[in-house]
């Protein structure tokens, strides 16, 4: 029995030497595992406050995961600027930066014009970015993204943009409306999806304060996006004014005007020609002759072999 115990407790022994030295690599093991490598984008908040002159002013917090693959410097946020009316008429909204931070210290940005719009590129391409989770604050102010009918007006808008190459865990959307509003007098709609679907995996709600919000309830897949609705009853926005459509009528037309104008100076030009110079003056009646007039040669060619090319002596 003795030696039974005493074999008992060298197993013991052992056993807790073994367990001593295989937990200090246990904590290393797990204090240096290695963090997350899928690249994307954690969270887009966005925040749209709808002004009573039918501006807006847009702020997004756009939190990245980097891991040194595609983004490796900068990231770039697509703005469509150049669209179309129901009525089929281009118009161009104006878009300005306010200002851009990254993890609360501001950063660079610069613009390059695209097909429809501009792009802009958060970061400077000449700096790594670190690895791990950055947030992203871009603000900016747009206009003519409203639209007004007869009973209602309209906000459509294209919370993240389909042009991200990776894909979004979750998209919110909180829309600021001028005071006033009944909560159950704002109507909420939206699409989530590739460019042109129908799908609605998002949830909405309007509060009493006029704010009306919107969260995804899938994660989006790159090219994949969320579009915002929100209408509201007339009297809170005030519409452009006349001045304010002229002025957008000459930026909307801006190429089309320069060249009606180029054909009208041109068309000036000859009009102005054509009275200084006169029509062409008059030579004369012009009758048919039966004989040649005097001292008239005919051409050598026509009376070659008879008229002598040297006078005989």
């Amino acid at each position: 029995m003795a030696n039974r115990l005493k074999r008992l407790s060298h197993l013991a022994a052992i056993l807790f030497a073994a367990l001593a030295c295989s937990f200090p690599a246990v904590l290393t093991a797990q204090g240096t595992s290695s963090p997350p490598t899928t690249e994307g984008i954690i969270s887009f908040d966005s925040e749209i406050t709808v002004n009573p002159d039918s501006t807006l002013q847009v702020r997004e917090n756009i939190t990245v995961l980097a891991a040194g693959g595609q983004i490796k410097n900068e990231i770039y946020r697509d703005i469509p600027t150049s669209y179309n009316d129901r009525f089929g008429n281009p118009y161009v909204i104006h878009f300005e930066v306010v200002s851009l931070n990254r993890d609360d210290q501001p950063e660079d940005f610069h613009l390059e014009r695209i097909e429809d719009g501009l792009r802009i590129y958060l970061g400077n391409s000449s700096e790594s970015i670190p690895p791990g989770q950055h947030t992203y604050e871009l603000t900016y102010a747009v206009n003519r993204e409203l639209s007004f009918f007869s009973d209602y007006d309209e906000l459509y808008w294209n919370v993240t943009g389909n042009g991200w190459k990776f894909p979004i865990q979750v998209a919110t959307a909180t829309v600021h409306l001028p005071r006033g509003i009944a909560q159950g007098a704002i109507l909420l709609d939206g699409y989530t999806g590739p460019q042109g679907s129908v799908q609605n995996n998002f949830t909405a709600s309007a509060d009493g304060q006029s704010n009306a919000t919107f969260r995804t309830t899938r994660q989006l897949a790159p090219s994949e996006g969320l579009t915002l609705v929100v209408r509201w009853p007339k009297g809170f926005v005030r519409p452009p004014t006349e001045a304010q459509k002229h002025q957008y009528f000459l930026d909307d037309n801006q190429s089309s005007l320069v060249g009606m104008l180029g054909l009208g100076v041109i068309l000036v030009y000859y009009v102005l020609v054509w009275f200084v110079a006169g029509r062409g003056r008059s030579g004369g009646e012009t009758r048919p002759r039966s004989q040649p007039p005097r001292d008239f040669l005919p051409p050598l060619s026509a009376t070659f072999g008879e008229w002598p090319l040297t006078k005989k002596r």
